[in-house]
């Protein structure tokens, strides 16, 4: 499910079809204006004016809370670009806001828009990395190798932002299959790549978290519900790094502390040597 989109990244016309407004008698203010079921505050004149005046009110205080001016415990998203075209009056109220997001956005390449080319561009690139890493840190053990699923990265409409939004994934299991090997390993490295934003339609959006992470599964016993047993402290670990290999790094030695564990200690001692 898709978080609710706020009033400041919505144009005023996307504004005046999903904002909700209730007239007010005997109150002193003639509106109350509500988006996604939450008070947007008080407005007077005209329905239409109403609209209009909170809005901008959202807008500016967007604006507000980014500038650094703004105490800490004020959060909001920068109004989109679309918008902000719309309230060129609004804008010029916090020069030192775009100033300071100009400098961020050159610095941290999460910021930086990018395009759908780009961006799926960016998934693969990391995905490949992550392969090589993992590939090159991790020995495999005896009789098991490293499988990928059918087109990890374009399962979902050939598109890889749409097929990896839930991670890509990276296993390990026997070379040949062998359902009836009580000693036998699944591992799965599900990779999330860190977050980007991408342009389309005139609108930023933000996709993944602020680091690259891992969820780790590592099993042995046979391939079935109930026939394995997790090697872990828990089913499964949890990894974040700034970088892929540093990620990678963190994986491959939680795969081998869970496979040191392993009741087959021939196939452990020679994993574990690496």
């Amino acid at each position: 499910m898709s978080a609710a989109v706020p009033a400041q990244q919505m144009s005023y016309g996307e504004f005046v079809q999903a904002a909700m407004a209730t007239q007010l008698l005997n109150h002193g203010r003639n509106w109350e204006i509500f988006l996604h079921g939450c008070s947007l505050g008080f407005a007077d004149g005209s329905l239409e004016a109403a609209l209009a005046q909170v809005h901008e009110r959202e807008v500016n205080n967007a604006l507000y809370a980014n500038s650094p001016d703004a105490p800490e415990w004020i959060k909001a998203d920068m109004p989109s670009a679309a918008v902000l075209a719309e309230y060129p009056q609004v804008s010029a109220r916090f020069p030192d806001v775009f100033a300071m997001v100009g400098s961020q956005q050159a610095t941290d390449p999460r910021n930086v828009p990018l395009d759908y080319q780009q961006f799926n561009a960016y998934i693969e690139q990391c995905f490949s990395e992550m392969d090589a890493s993992l590939r090159d840190l991790v020995v495999c053990p005896a009789g098991h190798a490293w499988k990928q699923a059918r087109r990890p990265l374009r399962w979902n409409d050939g598109d890889p932002l749409r097929s990896t939004l839930n991670g890509a994934s990276f296993f390990i299991a026997p070379a040949l299959a062998n359902e009836h090997d009580e000693h036998q390993f699944g591992i799965e490295v599900r990779y999330f790549w860190q977050r980007r934003t991408l342009q389309r339609n005139d609108r930023t959006e933000a996709f993944g978290d602020d680091q690259h992470r891992v969820t780790l599964w590592v099993s042995q016993g046979r391939p079935f519900a109930a026939m394995s047993n997790s090697l872990l402290d828990q089913s499964a670990s949890f990894f974040y790094a700034d970088d892929i290999h540093a990620l990678a790094t963190q994986v491959s030695a939680a795969i081998r502390t869970a496979l040191s564990r392993s009741v087959c200690t021939g196939v452990a001692s020679e994993s574990s040597s690496a």
